[in-house]
């Protein structure tokens, strides 16, 4: 019984000992990748514009901190919302698409990403894709005022037979 008592002593010991050395580890990486997502947010705040709005120069800057914050902050919709911000600031429109998909798989009811990818669509000559997630957009907030107009270009673009690819 003693000889019992002894093991469990020394085991709970071990067990705390390891905890300590890997709880900060656990506590480090996700508040790592947290400042790489605010650093991100810092360049689109200092471009001027509403935040996550990217002039070209800053959405340079952003991309590789808005990566790094998805190495150590998984999942985070926001980072992947910033990252499509980018993208699009850069028209590089095919990783924009990747990117806000990935947001809505995270958060499906943030409208801004609907209305982000319907505008995507639209520049990559996709009307029928850009009217869906503008419509998505105005299921979820039919006060989106942007979103309503876009809808009804891409109607009268889709209608006027530029369907694009």
């Amino acid at each position: 019984m003693m000889r019992l008592s002894k093991i469990r002593y020394w085991l709970v010991w071990i067990g705390v000992i390891a905890l300590l050395i890997t709880l900060p580890k656990m506590l480090y990486l996700p508040l790592k990748g947290y400042w790489y997502q605010r650093k991100g947010l810092c360049f689109a705040i200092s471009s001027g514009f509403y935040p996550g709005v990217y002039t070209k120069s800053k959405a340079e800057l952003a991309i590789p901190e808005l990566k790094k914050s998805l190495e150590f902050y998984f999942p985070s919709w926001e980072s992947h919302f910033l990252l499509g911000l980018a993208y699009s600031q850069l028209e590089d429109y095919a990783e924009a698409e990747r990117e806000y998909l990935s947001c809505l798989r995270f958060n499906p009811g943030y409208a801004k990403t609907h209305y982000n990818l319907g505008n995507v669509y639209y520049h990559m000559n996709r009307y029928d894709e850009a009217m869906k997630y503008y419509a998505r957009c105005l299921e979820i907030d039919p006060t989106f005022a942007k979103a309503q107009k876009n809808l009804a270009v891409a109607r009268e673009m889709r209608r006027r037979g530029l369907r694009g690819r």
